[in-house]
């Protein structure tokens, strides 16, 4: 599997978890423009309806760390998506921008889910926490406060991701079609990620050399 380049952990994420309304509401200019050109209109305007211009400038910010990891295309993926999709692809833009969720993704959710155990709980991330400090420094400079809201984000982001449920895990069910594009991507690995099983994934794999 790919990581995101850059492998230092950022509490970013904690801004606004999927920003699945607040993605969908610049989609045009994601689309047809850049964040950059567009973003006093987007703050001016309160493109994202939130009240605060201090809020508005934290999610347009880690709006803007999300996009600058995965390549243009996507949106105009994400457009043709239906609203179960459009959360998956979010993830999928989650994952490539943030170490912390990929790690957490393949080390603790992957692993419980090919072992069965599917219960999920804020524990399993202090867990994680505490044997990520060692290669990561940056985890020791963050509060209390930012911790809970970590732990907060990260069971928020799998919930509306639909991979939990009532605290279990469950694997993402959604069309061949949708699946197919990560691998044109060339990011594989996200279908492992979204738990789907090996014959799955080899299913789609033939599928795509096929039509290749």
């Amino acid at each position: 599997m790919n990581k995101s380049k850059t492998n230092k952990y950022s509490s970013s994420f904690t801004a606004g978890t999927l920003l699945f309304n607040e993605f969908n509401s610049i989609l045009d200019i994601l689309r047809f423009s850049t964040i950059e050109n567009e973003k006093k209109r987007i703050i001016s305007e309160n493109l994202f309806k939130l009240n605060s211009e201090s809020a508005r400038k934290r999610v347009l910010t880690e709006i803007k760390k999300r996009v600058k990891s995965v390549d243009r295309r996507i949106w105009d993926h994400y457009y043709h998506c239906d609203d179960k999709e459009r959360k998956a692809l979010l993830f999928y833009v989650i994952l490539k921008s943030h170490p912390i969720m990929f790690d957490f993704q393949s080390e603790v959710i992957l692993e419980k889910f090919r072992t069965l155990h599917l219960d999920v709980k804020k524990e399993d991330i202090d867990i994680f926490i505490v044997k990520k400090s060692a290669d990561h420094p940056e985890i020791d400079t963050w509060s209390k406060t930012t911790i809970n809201n970590v732990k907060n984000a990260i069971m928020l982001i799998l919930t509306r991701t639909n991979l939990l449920k009532e605290n279990k895990i469950y694997s993402l069910n959604l069309h061949n079609q949708f699946w197919k594009k990560f691998l044109a991507y060339g990011d594989e690995w996200f279908l492992e990620l979204s738990l789907l099983k090996k014959s799955e994934r080899e299913n789609l794999m033939g599928m795509a050399y096929e039509t290749s």
